[in-house]
């Protein structure tokens, strides 16, 4: 077997389409502001599609939650700082 056989598991494909959707969403709305919220919407959308929705749609809506997460994680949301200052003090 070639050592550049690549598998395909079920987390890479999630993950693969994970880093495609940053690209997309980072290219639609470079702006930071407002992913928390949009995340906390997400997992709500997640919730409700797991139990409304065929597999493929809670899929869709786990990568863009994970999309989310990776982008609070890597970029913050600046609309939470007065919160986060305030919390610190």
């Amino acid at each position: 077997m070639s050592d550049n056989v690549e598998f395909i598991t079920d987390e890479s494909l999630f993950l693969r389409c994970v880093l495609e959707e940053v690209h997309r969403a980072r290219e639609k709305d470079p702006s930071c502001n407002g992913l928390m919220c949009a995340l906390t919407e997400g997992v709500g959308e997640v919730a409700k599609a797991i139990i409304d929705d065929p597999w493929d749609t809670v899929f869709q809506d786990c990568v863009q939650v994970a999309t989310l997460a990776l982008r609070v994680a890597i970029e913050g949301d600046p609309t939470l700082n007065v919160v986060r200052r305030f919390n610190d003090e």
